[in-house]
């Protein structure tokens, strides 16, 4: 297996439309996302939707200002992957609040 790699985001503006997170998946390609950790930086409610195109992956909540969420909450070597993106999918995150959260993922990108 690829070695894993870890793509840290500082922000996610809450711009319409998103901020896209990392580059498109290379062509010939699927990135494999082992973990997502994010932390909200707006004081009070925040939500965090992650899509791909027009499909929404998930919908994170955050209830307060540095609120943290993790998935998995531990990760094994053998781990499922959360989610697969094909090749040129790019993931955008975008906030519900006027606000940030910070995103940490950890992923694979491996040829088809």
């Amino acid at each position: 297996m690829p070695k894993r790699s870890e793509l840290t985001l500082t922000t996610v503006l809450a711009a319409v439309g998103g901020t896209n997170i990392g580059t498109a998946v290379p062509a010939n390609h699927r990135r494999y996302v082992y973990s997502i950790k994010t932390e909200n930086q707006f004081a009070g409610p925040n939500d965090l939707t992650l899509s791909v195109g027009a499909v929404n992956l998930d919908v994170i909540s955050h209830l307060a200002l540095g609120d943290m969420r993790e998935d998995p909450e531990v990760l094994l070597e053998n781990s499922l992957p959360i989610y697969i993106i094909e090749a040129a999918g790019q993931l955008v995150g975008t906030t519900s609040a006027a606000g940030n959260c910070f995103v940490r993922i950890l992923f694979v990108d491996s040829q088809d």
